[in-house]
């Protein structure tokens, strides 16, 4: 039986060479209550209570590349079906003790994973079907006897998450952080979670390590990265030294193909280049719902901000059906209606969550539409930069909107020219009126009135009023939201 210590923060001590793992800091990344992934080794280990015995042997991480881990050895069942052990006392550094059943939710979410291994004091027994901690909805924590004190004023590092929905404008947006030096910017990371959906099921605890730069945490993060060219572009920490030389020296054009030519992520490296930059910043169109960032804004170390991006789902339907793989009709019929619908129904849960004022989310969500920004980038880039406590837009930041909206500036490869919004940023929002046939228009207006009210955005009874170019359909944004 293979023995294992592992320290609190996760990583082996020394003195486990004899066993063949080489010691190095955080290397045990826990999976579950029940293993731990030896990531630099990509081996698996079970924990059973003081011992630990591994049950897969060393192999790449290419091994499981696009598919999931054996069943037979990560097992991440229902939590509402299988047992899970008591944990009563646990023993940490010296004679410091935790008592863990007496933790309040928010502070279990912050002592996961911080405990001593093996365990000393742990009451190791089948108890009654019950959820994990991190299983806790936010709804469920009772604000009378869970007091929540907001991070602290001298918290000085912002985490800040842009909620959004396909084709609304987010890549765009996203821009004002990337193109930002202090800014460690991520670009759609809850595609692994549906890669990966064994190693995560809680979207929120995987949120919640990234904004932390815990990617020890994290398994397949950087492999991730690697193998998703998009993703990897569109975070320029990632296509700069020192995690990648190649668009070093002479200008070269930034594709998925030239992306390609940069080495592979590593998990050490890439987390270095997170925890130096002073905020983090990540696109999400893969977070439904809003209030399941509840226990995550509660965090004291952490200092939430939630920019919720929405755009005309008018145009966003239309913006779908452009792209061939997207298998998105225009056509009247049940494959409409259930796209549309679903995309208002997305919207209109999340405004009527935040129109019922949660104390939580006082001073960290922020209501913008895309044909504002696309109106006046620059003046909505320093609105979203004072809201979420950035002060003055950086030049670079200046310089990219006017690049990649009226041309203003001769392009640079520097700034990462990328997108289609090269023309005058105001034509782009209005556009799909031109290629909208009326009987869709109709249909989706019925649709979504209720969204489209809430957005301010107008609707259209006639050919003449949809073709009409000095009628704009985006109106004042409703002072109720």
């Amino acid at each position: 039986m293979l023995q294992i210590h592992f320290l609190r923060d996760g990583s082996l001590p020394s003195g486990t060479e004899d066993e063949g793992i080489e010691p190095s800091r955080r290397l045990g990344v826990v999976v579950d209550e029940d293993h731990v992934l030896l990531e630099s080794q990509s081996r698996l280990v079970k924990l059973v209570s003081a011992e630990a015995r591994p049950i897969l042997g060393v192999q790449s991480l290419d091994g499981h590349q696009g598919r999931k881990l054996p069943s037979e050895l990560l097992e991440l069942q229902d939590p509402e079906r299988r047992p899970v052990r008591e944990m009563r006392e646990v023993s940490l550094h010296g004679s410091e003790t935790l008592d863990y059943e007496g933790l309040s939710p928010v502070e279990k979410l912050d002592n996961l994973g911080k405990v001593d291994l093996p365990l000393s004091k742990v009451v190791d027994r089948p108890s009654r079907v019950v959820k994990p901690v991190l299983d806790i909805a936010a709804a469920d924590i009772d604000q009378t006897v869970l007091p929540v004190k907001p991070p602290s004023a001298k918290l000085s590092k912002i985490h800040i998450v842009i909620v959004t929905n396909r084709r609304s404008g987010s890549s765009f947006l996203g821009q004002f952080f990337n193109q930002n030096p202090k800014i460690f910017y991520q670009f759609e990371p809850l595609k692994l979670t549906e890669w990966k959906r064994e190693l995560y099921p809680e979207r929120i605890r995987f949120l919640r390590r990234l904004v932390k730069c815990e990617f020890t945490r994290t398994p397949y993060l950087a492999e991730f990265y690697s193998r998703e060219p998009l993703h990897r572009r569109n975070s320029k920490v990632m296509i700069d030294p020192p995690l990648c030389d190649f668009f070093r020296g002479s200008p070269k054009p930034l594709t998925d193909y030239t992306v390609m030519k940069c080495r592979r992520l590593e998990t050490v490296p890439l987390m270095q280049a997170c925890q130096r930059k002073q905020h983090q910043a990540i696109k999400l169109i893969r977070l439904y719902n809003i209030s399941s960032l509840e226990a995550m804004a509660m965090g004291r170390d952490i200092n939430l901000k939630i920019i919720h991006l929405v755009r005309d789902p008018r145009a966003s339907h239309y913006s779908k059906s452009r792209i061939p793989s997207a298998n998105v009709s225009l056509e009247i019929g049940a494959s409409l209606d259930g796209a549309v619908s679903y995309l208002c129904k997305r919207i209109r849960h999340n405004l009527e969550f935040v129109r019922s004022r949660p104390a939580w989310l006082q001073g960290k969500y922020k209501l913008v539409r895309y044909e504002d920004i696309a109106q006046n980038p620059e003046q909505m880039a320093q609105e979203i930069y004072d809201f979420v406590g950035l002060g003055q837009l950086p030049s670079r930041v200046l310089r990219w909107i006017k690049i990649n909206t009226k041309r203003a500036v001769k392009p640079s490869w520097e700034l990462d020219i990328q997108y289609s919004l090269t023309k005058n940023a105001s034509q782009v929002p209005e556009a799909w009126r031109h290629q909208v046939p009326l009987k869709v228009v109709l249909r989706m207006q019925k649709l979504c009135g209720e969204t489209l009210r809430n957005l301010g955005y107008l609707k259209v009874r006639s050919i003449k009023e949809l073709l009409d170019k000095g009628k704009s359909l985006v109106a004042k944004l409703p002072s109720s939201r």
